[in-house]
C-alpha cells in the first residue's frame, strides 16, 4: 500500500504541468537541460542523503530516546508510532495536495516545516508536549520530500537513469550513515539529545541547499527572461 501511494503520488505530481509550460513543446525542450545540471544533481545527491538519513535515524531512535528521558516505555512506543503514522497519512494526503499545489510548493512547505519542527524540539527538548508535538509535525513535513523533490527538479532538467541512480545512491547512503552515527553517539553520550541536534543540523542543510538548487535550475531560464527583456527595450 504504501508503494502504491508513492507511486501514484509520483504520477499525478509529474503529470501536473506549469503554466508556463503551454506554450508549445519546443520553448519546453529548449530548457529541459539546467545550465548547471551537475551542480543540480550533486546537490539533491546531498539533499536526499541528509533527508533519508535523518527520517531513518529519527524513526529509528526516538525510541530510544525517549526511554534515555525516562519516560514510560508505553509512551516511548507511542513516539514512534506517531512519528510513521502522521508521516504515512500525510505521504497519502499528499496526493490530493499534488493535484492543486506544485512541486517546489510542496517542497518548501516540507523543507520549512522540518527546519522549525526540529528548532523548536532543540531549543525546548524538556517539554514533554512539544516532544510530541514536534515529532508530529516533523513526521508530516518530511512526508512529501522526497517524491516532491524528485519530480520538482524535472521540472528544470532531464533526469536520466544516472542521475536518478545518483539520487537513491544518496539517499541510502543517508540511510546506513546517518543513523548508525546517531547511534553511536547517542550510546557514548546518553544525556545529550544527539538525535534532535542531527535532526536540527540534516533540516537546516536542506534549508541551505534547496534555495541554492533553485537557483542554479533556473538560472538558463533566467538569463532567457533577460535576453527577452532586453531585446524588447532595444526595439
Amino acid at each position: 500500500t504504501y508503494i502504491l501511494l508513492v507511486s501514484l503520488f509520483l504520477f499525478i505530481l509529474y503529470s501536473k504541468s506549469r503554466p508556463n509550460q503551454s506554450s508549445g513543446k519546443a520553448s519546453d525542450e529548449k530548457f529541459r537541460t539546467a545550465k548547471y545540471h551537475n551542480a543540480v544533481i550533486f546537490l539533491l545527491f546531498l539533499f536526499f542523503f541528509c533527508y533519508v538519513g535523518a527520517e531513518v535515524a529519527y524513526g529509528s531512535y526516538i525510541y530510544t530516546y525517549a526511554i534515555n528521558r525516562e519516560i514510560d516505555a508505553n509512551k516511548a512506543a507511542g513516539l514512534n508510532s506517531l512519528f510513521w503514522g502522521v508521516f504515512a497519512a500525510v505521504r497519502g494526503l499528499a496526493i490530493c495536495f499534488a493535484t492543486c499545489l506544485y512541486p517546489g510548493t510542496m517542497l518548501l512547505l516540507s523543507v520549512i516545516g522540518c527546519t522549525l519542527s526540529t528548532l523548536i524540539l532543540v531549543l525546548f527538548n524538556e517539554s514533554l508536549f512539544l516532544l510530541w508535538a514536534g515529532t508530529a509535525v516533523y513526521g508530516a513535513s518530511m512526508a512529501t520530500t522526497f517524491p516532491s523533490g524528485f519530480s520538482w527538479v524535472q521540472q528544470y532538467t532531464t533526469i536520466g537513469g544516472k542521475s536518478a541512480s545518483l539520487f537513491v545512491v544518496g539517499a541510502a547512503l543517508g540511510e546506513m550513515a546517518i543513523p548508525a552515527s546517531v547511534g553511536y553517539l547517542q550510546g557514548m553520550f546518553p544525556t545529550v539529545p544527539v538525535l534532535l541536534y542531527t535532526a536540527l543540523a540534516s533540516s537546516t542543510m536542506t534549508a541551505v541547499l534547496f534555495p541554492v538548487m533553485y537557483k542554479l535550475a533556473t538560472a538558463q531560464q533566467d538569463q532567457a527572461r533577460y535576453n527577452r527583456v532586453e531585446s524588447d527595450d532595444r526595439r
